[in-house]
């Protein structure tokens, strides 16, 4: 029914609030939540309190300090990416909230209404 799709369209848009405290990220949306812990969390905390597009190597650099190998540092990045936006995606949480500017530079991507709490 039309009413029924529309309210999902709503829920799925409604504003988003993260809370991001570096090793932990809570995004809070109306009938969802998602808490993410590990990797991802580190990569969603570093591009929220950056607060500006930044390239992957500045972010991956912060959350492996100790890898040299940059074609490692890329593999990772990318998997990483990858997982965070499939538990983004499963999670019903848009996809593009880390959106890339297709220069190699990754943003977090707020809409009108999110907001994020940094408690780094």
């Amino acid at each position: 029914d039309g009413v029924a799709q529309t309210r999902a369209w709503e829920a799925l848009e409604a504003p988003l609030v993260l809370i991001v405290r570096y090793d932990t990220v809570h995004i809070h949306r109306e009938l969802a939540s998602l808490a993410l812990d590990g990797i991802s969390a580190r990569i969603l905390s570093e591009l929220a309190t950056i607060a500006l597009p930044v390239s992957w190597q500045a972010v991956a650099h912060e959350v492996w300090p100790d890898e040299d190998d940059l074609v490692a540092l890329r593999r990772k990045w990318d998997t990483s990416l990858a997982r965070l936006r499939k538990k983004l995606r499963d999670s019903r949480i848009r996809q593009d909230l880390v959106r890339a500017d297709g220069n190699d530079n990754f943003e977090i991507f707020l809409r009108a209404g999110d907001r994020v709490e940094d408690q780094t």
